[in-house]
């Protein structure tokens, strides 16, 4: 660089400017190498050029490269720079604290999720309002288009082996094998057949119990409604025992499952089922608002013989069709017998009901209750469609009396139910005591259906026939 020559670097800062000449390369580089902080945090910018004396007004000039900072177009300011560094800033702090807002609440979501599945199963019921009967409302389980729902434990899985296809992702299973519906189960080891009771699963935020009607060794009975429909629900209690869950429960859907294939006016209909889990399924069923017969009994002295009659046949052609799809009911009585509104009778309790052919669980020990046994049942025979017969003339013999069979033996000799079982073994012809205002045809239809050989006996659809007559006849 001649002597007529000099470098001219320029600090820039908005309108203010800091100029200084220098005669050498060196000592320009020395003076901004002196400004770091200036120049790196881009509050001002840098300009470097050759000057005459002659050539103040920078017509001809040569700017010079510099290796820490880059020239600065003539139109922009240092505040553009620092606007745009801010707008960068603030955006991604923004990014930062969208994602760190939607960590927190999926985080949150899957603890509250974690704790409401926790919670539902520490209970058995849902929450609880008072109702016009005074009773409790009680939300309860499933959901008719899935399969149930509930998160489990590895431990807890059970395969319920179902004839309805799924669309779940599982794997794949032999083509012989139906596709199994996977539930939770606590305590459950084997596999629960449920058929097709899918199909029938409804929608438990229209199910609601409202008044507890009974309580047996295993289940309750309840009054609902469902969808505004008066319905009746039956669910089991806890087993004593844990090993048993799996038995009790599979027996129950057994009989739900022979509940569904029947269609009968002279039989309770199903509605639907619902579960949560597969120990707490439970049954919908119509309403029957007269209860059973047995209490009907008990509380009505007036009941005149024709409606009694009426009463007789609506039984006998409800077996009418249980025989003619080859189940027998095996516990055929009072309590099994329930009155609609209209006086209709209906069988009910399909716990013991099985096919004909079903011949291992047709023979042995006595089922059912062993006032309406017949004789070969008593002695461990195969149970046949005319053993439901002879039940059906106990329960005509109960008509009449409005008694159990053998309550008033029991009571006149102070015996035990034991005792009472021996003396029916024993004297299987002589125990027919009826009163003397059962009808003469009455007596006669109780003795035909009472034959100790069970060939003798009338099949339903003859009694059914019998019945209709005598309605009309008496």
């Amino acid at each position: 660089m001649d002597l007529t020559t000099r470098l001219e670097a320029c600090l820039l800062a908005g309108t203010d400017s800091d100029c200084r000449f220098f005669p050498s390369e060196a000592e320009c580089s020395a003076f901004l190498r002196q400004q770091p902080a200036c120049v790196l945090d881009m509050t001002c910018s840098v300009r470097v050029r050759l000057v005459t004396p002659l050539d103040v007004s920078n017509d001809h000039h040569s700017v010079l490269p510099l290796a820490t900072n880059a020239a600065v177009p003539p139109n922009s300011t240092p505040f553009d720079h620092v606007n745009w560094t801010w707008n960068v800033v603030v955006w991604v702090l923004m990014g930062c604290f969208a994602v760190s807002f939607l960590a927190v609440i999926l985080v949150y979501h899957r603890r509250r999720l974690r704790q409401l599945f926790t919670n539902k199963s520490n209970q058995s019921e849902g929450s609880d309002d008072d109702d016009d009967d005074g009773g409790t409302h009680v939300v309860l389980y499933t959901d008719r288009t899935s399969a149930p729902h509930r998160p489990c434990n590895h431990q807890d899985l059970t395969t319920i082996t179902s004839t309805t296809t799924t669309t779940s992702t599982a794997p794949s299973f032999p083509p012989d094998d139906p596709p199994p519906l996977v539930v939770c189960a606590q305590l459950a080891e084997q596999p629960l057949d449920f058929g097709d009771l899918p199909l029938w699963r409804l929608d438990e935020t229209h199910l609601l119990m409202t008044t507890v009607l009974s309580i047996g060794l295993h289940g309750l009975v309840a009054k609902g409604t469902y969808k505004g429909r008066r319905v009746a629900i039956k669910k089991l209690l806890p087993p004593r025992h844990p090993q048993s869950t799996t038995q009790s429960v599979q027996l129950f859907l057994d009989e739900i499952k022979l509940l569904s294939e029947l269609d009968s006016p002279y039989i309770v209909s199903l509605v639907g089922v619902c579960w949560d889990q597969p120990r707490d399924v439970v049954v919908v069923m119509d309403y029957m608002s007269r209860g059973d017969l047995r209490t009907f009994l008990q509380q009505r002295l007036e009941f005149p013989w024709t409606q009694k009659i009426d009463c007789a046949g609506d039984v006998c052609r409800g077996l009418v069709y249980l025989h003619s799809m080859e189940v027998v009911h095996r516990d055929l009585k009072s309590r099994n017998v329930l009155l609609n509104a209209n006086m209709v009778a209906k069988l009910s309790d399909f716990g013991l009901a099985r096919h004909v052919d079903d011949y291992e669980l047709t023979l042995g020990n006595v089922v059912g209750s062993f006032r309406y046994a017949a004789p070969e049942v008593l002695r461990g025979e195969l149970y046949t469609e005319a053993a439901d017969m002879y039940a059906l003339g106990m329960l005509l013999w109960e008509l009449d009396t409005h008694e159990v069979p053998f309550s008033a033996m029991q009571r006149q000799l102070k015996c035990t139910a034991m005792d009472v079982y021996k003396y029916m073994l024993a004297h299987a012809d002589e125990w027919l005591h009826v009163t003397e205002l059962c009808p003469a045809k009455v007596v006669d239809v109780i003795k035909m259906c009472t034959q100790a050989d069970p060939k003798q006996r009338p099949t339903a659809v003859v009694l059914a026939s019998v019945l209709d007559r005598l309605n009309v006849a008496s």
